[in-house]
């Protein structure tokens, strides 16, 4: 006679060791999960920073949220203006006239370079007195050719007493001063102004005498400088601030300083040094983006080393001049206002989404899941007690505890033996507990193209959601135009990865292109679209990764658009005619532009050019990655097919499915395998009932999606759009169920809403018709007639006799 073990329930526990690798697999199973939760949120990260950027960094307010800084050095010897014949001869620029009042101009350049914009002035007298009878004589002066003739005027004319201002204060270039760039009007204190007949007004006269001379305004150079300290009282270098305004005339050669006897004009002209306006006119409308900044200026020696002509190394003691900008960026007009509204509404129209798909599809699973577990937990503890009891008196028979560990190997699984009932339900049926099977709910749930493709669905095939798409995108456009100074003048590698990053949202265009072009093919060839879908597919990441290597590798080009515009509008100032071998710049203004009504049809192309080639460049990286991807698919479709003949002779268990922490799951592979197998015999196309219900080809045209699932089967054999692509085309379908998404409420056709308020029967059809789930329609239809479809309301269609033993995964 055998004697029963007491301790056998001990030993159909789970040990420690088993404990752990259930752990570890539940832990490795939602890894996938939480890849696809980051890229989700870093997607709607840039969607929300693009917002922020928007409204605070370049909003209306002034923030100057952005640095940007150069180092150059002082030339050896200075520049020699070249001498035109004619005394009435129009400069190039007012640099040459600089030598009115200073003995010599000295550039400071970057090493190699023989570009300038700021230059050391020699001996310049300034004039300090009514009639000369005082002169200010300063040995050293650096000047940066940062300033605007209008801002010069308009700070004048703003010190000047009205009964005193002459009559360019009443010219547009001062009177629309603040509405050009969108300033609010200062209220400047008494003691600022100019008193009547005194040095202060003199200088503000002559300085507004030589601007009302100057033609062309536009080849004005002005500036601000500041005196340097004698070298004694500067050593280790130091930091300045402009303090003084010169402005030079290409046409009377001569040059005027401004703030050497009335300094308050510098509390007015402080925060406008590279003083721009971007403007996009469209009728009536516009939208401006204004830039100003502040400079602040350290200057030190320095030693170099320099070879002599005898070859002898000779130390010779140079200057470095640093300019340090806080660079703002403030936006303006109706056209502005039109962006912000859009992008706000985009914004919250996608988080509604995601909160939808949320609580209609993810949070049922999630939910059942969660009570399933509690079930089968409180039926744990109940065994457990059981048992317990058994230990303390009652003895089972040695025939119930020979059948018990019968039951338990025939399981093949090392979990306790409560469970066991479970193992022998089919998938969805309730135990002997009561609870229902959650194993293909939770793999759904931690399946990773499960969660990624339906949390990550975008509103992009709606037609309201796309116009409204296209116009936010191709205005948002012209913040390349920031982007592009701080690209080109900042020295900080986070500032220019953060302008990088506001410059690569073309990849929404680039996802709204490939999608109207893969139409366009579906409608001309739809059925070898489909035959092209089933075979691959492109992600809305893959589609953004592109977009971002085609923006990086043309970001000289892209990034040089603001160059090329200012100096179209004259707003910038190249002069290579006045020191031969040397190109001066400078800020400039041109009073044309406050008469244009419309953009000109030429600064349009240099805005919007660059755009059109970065679409076209990266649509052909698409086409390329598409065929590659393709082609990998394919032979991996090969591989994956010869597995699955070779996983189904092997017997017995996975490990995986073993532990009963994950059970086998639709994988890429599968999918692979199964088209591997279609293509041998491939179907004939025909579109499913929801395809019938939208009157659209689904499938056809969901070459854009985030899993490799494009259909599914259903049990009669039907072949189903999956409802991931479904959610693209605005229908969620659960339980056989479909409802219509946001933004989707007319994604049901006209025919399809023939029913009566709060009946379920169609109208004028008969009831025992043959429902819509059990109807199959070829692509090449020819018949007019539409199938009555069951809508309980506009937006959510069910059929009359739902399966509900799967829901179509």
């Amino acid at each position: 006679m055998v004697v029963p073990n007491d301790d056998f329930p001990r030993q159909l526990s789970p040990t420690w060791r088993d404990r752990l690798a259930q752990r570890w697999l539940r832990l490795k199973s939602a890894l996938p999960v939480l890849k696809s939760l980051v890229v989700i949120f870093m997607l709607f990260g840039l969607d929300i920073r693009d917002s922020a950027y928007k409204l605070v960094w370049i909003g209306w307010a002034d923030s100057f949220h952005f640095q940007a800084g150069s180092t150059l050095l002082l030339l050896d010897d200075p520049v020699v203006a070249m001498e035109i014949a004619g005394g009435n001869a129009t400069l190039g620029s007012g640099w040459p006239s600089l030598t009115s009042r200073c003995e010599s101009i000295t550039p400071f350049c970057a090493p190699g370079s023989t570009f300038f914009l700021s230059a050391l002035l020699s001996n310049c007298q300034l004039d300090g007195a009514i009639r000369s009878e005082a002169t200010i004589t300063m040995a050293s002066l650096v000047l940066v050719a940062d300033a605007r003739a209008d801002a010069m005027a308009w700070a004048s004319c703003t010190l000047l007493f009205v009964a005193r201002r002459p009559p360019i204060c009443q010219e547009e270039i001062v009177a629309s001063f603040n509405e050009r760039y969108a300033f609010t009007a200062k209220d400047v204190p008494a003691s600022w102004m100019a008193q009547v007949n005194s040095a202060a007004e003199e200088e503000l006269l002559r300085f507004l005498d030589l601007l009302s001379l100057s033609v062309p305004l536009h080849h004005v150079v002005c500036g601000e400088a500041f005196q340097l300290d004698p070298p004694s009282r500067s050593e280790g270098g130091r930091e300045y601030e402009g303090r003084l305004y010169v402005c030079a005339s290409p046409s009377e050669h001569r040059s005027e300083f401004l703030g050497a006897v009335h300094p308050p004009v510098h509390f007015l002209l402080d925060d406008k040094a590279w003083l721009t306006v971007d403007v996009l006119q469209f009728m009536n409308l516009r939208w401006g983006i204004r830039q100003n900044v502040h400079s602040r200026f350290h200057v030190r020696s320095i030693s170099a080393t320099k070879p002599s002509v005898d070859q002898s190394a000779v130390v010779s003691t140079n200057m470095q001049l640093t300019t340090v900008t806080a660079m703002n960026f403030s936006s303006f007009g109706q056209i502005y206002v039109l962006l912000v509204i859009l992008d706000a509404g985009l914004l919250v129209l996608h988080f509604l989404s995601s909160l939808e798909i949320l609580a209609w599809v993810l949070y049922p699973t999630a939910r059942s899941v969660r009570n399933s577990r509690l079930l089968r937990q409180l039926s744990s503890i109940r065994a457990r007690m059981a048992l317990k009891q058994a230990e303390g008196g009652i003895r089972r028979s040695f025939r119930s505890r020979t059948t018990s560990l019968k039951l338990f190997f025939a399981s093949g699984s090392t979990e306790n033996r409560v469970e066991l009932p479970r193992k022998q339900q089919s998938r969805g049926q309730p135990d002997r507990t009561g609870a229902a099977d959650d194993g293909g709910a939770a793999d759904q749930l931690l399946n990773e193209e499960f969660f990624y493709s339906f949390f990550s669905r975008s509103l992009y095939r709606s037609p309201s959601v796309v116009v409204a798409t296209c116009v936010s995108q191709l205005l948002s456009w012209l913040l390349v135009l920031p982007n592009s100074v701080v690209w080109t003048w900042s020295d900080s590698v986070m500032q220019k990865l953060q302008a990088y990053m506001s410059s690569i949202r073309v990849w929404v265009l680039l996802l709204l292109l490939v999608n109207g072009t893969w139409n366009l093919f579906v409608l001309v060839q739809e059925e070898q679209a489909y035959r092209l879908a089933r075979c691959t597919y492109l992600t809305s990441v893959e589609l953004l990764a592109i977009g971002a290597f085609v923006s990086f590798v043309l970001r000289d080009e892209v990034f040089a658009m603001c160059e090329t515009k200012w100096k179209l509008e004259r707003q910038r100032l190249y002069d290579v005619t006045s020191f031969p071998g040397f190109l001066a710049h400078s800020n400039s203004f041109n009073l044309a532009q406050d008469s244009v009504m419309v953009t000109p049809a030429d600064v349009a192309w240099v805005q919007y050019g660059p755009l059109l080639r970065l679409l076209a460049n990266s649509f052909a990286a698409v086409l390329l990655y598409t065929a590659l991807k393709s082609a990998f698919l394919s032979r991996r479709s090969d591989v994956a097919a010869w597995n699955r003949r070779r996983w189904r002779t092997r017997r017995g268990q996975s490990a995986v499915a073993a532990t009963r922490v994950l059970k086998p799951r639709t994988s890429l592979q599968d999918l692979l395998a199964d088209n591997h197998q279609r293509q041998k015999q491939p179907p004939r196309y025909e579109w499913s009932d929801l395809e019938t219900l939208l009157n659209c080809p689904v499938r056809a045209k969901s070459l854009i999606r985030n899993s490799m699932e494009l259909e599914v089967v259903d049990d009669d054999g039907g072949v189903q759009v999956a409802p991931s692509c479904a959610l693209d085309f605005g229908v969620m379908v659960r339980d056989g169920v479909a409802r219509s998404r946001i933004c989707f409420s007319g994604v049901f056709t006209k025919s399809h809403k023939r029913v009566s308020p709060g009946t379920a029967t169609p109208l004028g059809l008969s009831a025992t018709r043959t429902p819509l789930l059990r109807r199959r329609t070829s692509v090449t239809r020819n018949s007019t007639e539409q199938a009555p479809v069951l809508l309980t309301n506009d937006t959510t269609w069910s059929p009359p006799t739902p399966d509900t033993s799967h829901n179509g995964r």
